[in-house]
This record gives C-alpha cells, sequence and structure tokens, in this order.
C-alpha cells in the first residue's frame, strides 16, 4: 500500500508539474500574441496621425500662393495664419532655404524639420517643451520648378499623442508608452514622465540588472 501511495503521488506530482508548465507556457504566449497585437495597433494608429498632419501640411506647402515671388513674406504669413486657425493648430511660419522666418525673425536652421523639408521630405518632430508646455512642429518644403524654395512649419498640441496612449488598455495595471527613435518617452499617461524626457532605453542601458 506505501508503494501504491508513492506511486500515486509521484504520478500526481508530475501530472501538477506537466500541468502547470504547460499552463504558464500558454499563458505567457497569449500574453505575448496579445501585447503584440495591442503595439501593432498602436503604432498604426500613430502612423496615421502623423500621415495626417504631414500630409495636410504638405498640401498647404503645394498652394502656389507660397512659392510666388510676387508675394511678400508678410501675405505668406496671413494665408500660413488661415490655416493655422482652420485646422486648429498653435503656430504656422515659413521660412527660406536658409532657415530664417522673416516675419518672426527666427532662425529654424539648425532644427531637424527643417533639415528633413529641405530635403524634400514632409516631418513630424519629437515634442519640444517650454516648461510643462509641449509641441510637435510639422514642416514640409514650398516646391518651385521641381527645387524647394522654402519651408513651413507649423506647432501642433501633445495631445494628439496623449489621445492614442489614453485609448490603450494593458490588463489591470499595464500602462503603454511612445518613444522616439532615441528612445526618450513622448507619450505617457503620466505626464510627469514625459515632461522629465524619461528615457527607457537608456535606463535599461545603465542598469542592466533592472531588466
Amino acid at each position: 500500500m506505501i508503494l501504491v501511495i508513492l506511486a500515486t503521488l509521484g504520478v500526481s506530482f508530475i501530472n501538477v508539474a506537466l500541468s502547470t508548465a504547460i499552463s504558464r507556457r500558454s499563458t505567457l504566449t497569449a500574453i505575448e500574441q496579445t501585447l503584440t497585437e495591442t503595439t501593432d495597433m498602436a503604432a498604426l494608429a500613430a502612423r496615421n496621425v502623423i500621415s495626417t498632419y504631414t500630409l495636410t501640411v504638405a498640401e498647404i506647402a503645394s498652394f502656389p500662393i507660397l512659392s510666388s515671388s510676387d508675394v511678400t513674406p508678410f501675405e505668406k504669413q496671413a494665408f500660413l495664419q488661415t490655416k493655422v486657425d482652420q485646422y486648429y493648430m498653435r503656430f504656422g511660419g515659413m521660412a527660406d532655404t536658409d532657415g530664417y522666418d522673416e516675419v518672426h525673425g527666427t532662425d529654424i536652421s539648425g532644427e531637424p524639420f527643417f533639415q528633413a523639408a529641405l530635403q524634400g521630405k514632409s516631418y513630424m518632430s519629437s515634442p519640444y517643451y517650454e516648461g510643462n508646455d509641449g509641441y510637435l512642429v510639422v514642416s514640409a518644403p514650398v516646391i518651385s520648378d521641381g527645387s524647394v524654395t522654402g519651408v513651413v512649419y507649423f506647432q501642433c498640441d501633445t495631445n494628439i499623442l496623449q489621445s492614442i496612449i489614453s485609448e490603450i488598455q494593458i490588463g489591470e495595471e499595464g500602462d503603454a508608452y511612445i518613444l522616439d527613435k532615441e528612445g526618450t518617452t513622448i507619450a505617457a499617461l503620466d505626464t510627469e514622465e514625459v515632461l522629465s524626457q524619461e528615457n527607457l532605453i537608456r535606463e535599461m542601458a545603465s542598469n542592466p540588472d533592472d531588466r
């Protein structure tokens, strides 16, 4: 009887261990698949938002008034302001190919959004922050006779990224983030993590034991 009991307990133990391992593997696989699908959906939403704004600004940049040499910079700015109001953006401006915005007296030649537009590409920047206030810059080239003759740029609220994050639910306590290509957090439910320019990739690299 002792041998039978021991054998039964052994078989039961093995069954429990196998069941636990299989259940754990199935759970991890399901979680991984769910997170992958959620990430893909969030990435698609982010791409759609970026495309919407870059295409809109590219369309604005294509208006003949902006490439005409007969129109003054202040007249061009008045046109851009109508688009700022129409699309509820914060600011709009235009710079020449040297990066100088005559109307606002601003040099943007060193900014990535200017450099990208100068190469003929529409572009959305990572957020810029002034204290607790943040904004994105969307730029596009003004093209005449196949050549870039200027760059238009608009400031947009960062809440367009926050709105993507707010729609993502990861379990009961999970959080979603949007990082830029450097790993800096540019959208999170906790705005302090965004304002502090938290960089998860750098933190992981400097603290490998926390992975």
